[in-house]
């Protein structure tokens, strides 16, 4: 069964422009990389492609 996508544009789509906007133009949106790579780590679990860390609770 596939995982559902969760990046910025998916839950966002209304926003595809602003978000393109200050990826590129403001140097203070680091919370989008951040949640990519969340985002990325978390279906790579949800898909058995990796096992989630001990850190996790």
């Amino acid at each position: 069964m596939p995982i559902e996508e969760h990046d910025l544009v998916h839950e966002l789509p209304d926003h595809t422009d602003v978000i393109h906007e200050l990826k590129m133009t403001n140097a203070h949106f680091p919370p989008f990389e951040e949640y990519h790579e969340v985002d990325k780590e978390a279906h790579r679990i949800g898909e058995s492609i990796e096992t989630p860390s001990d850190n996790y609770s």
